[in-house]
């Protein structure tokens, strides 16, 4: 990106387009970027993994895995 002089708010180009000082960051959903079950694959391989291990008991992890 330096070398295509694009060096952010100082040339008001980079990342994102400037103008007015300000980076003109484009809306969008952010929790379009996440899908939630890879979110939830990944918490139950860690809940699943703290009982394998003998660090908690199905009953400590219950109510960590309620909010969905």
């Amino acid at each position: 990106m330096m070398e295509q002089n694009k060096l952010g708010r100082k040339t008001g180009h980079g990342f994102y387009a400037w103008t007015n000082g300000k980076a003109q960051i484009p809306a969008g959903d952010p929790s379009s970027k996440v899908e939630l079950m890879d979110v939830l694959a990944v918490e139950l391989n860690e809940a699943v993994k703290l009982i394998e291990e003998g660090i908690a008991s199905p009953d400590d992890i219950k109510p960590g895995l309620d909010w969905a």
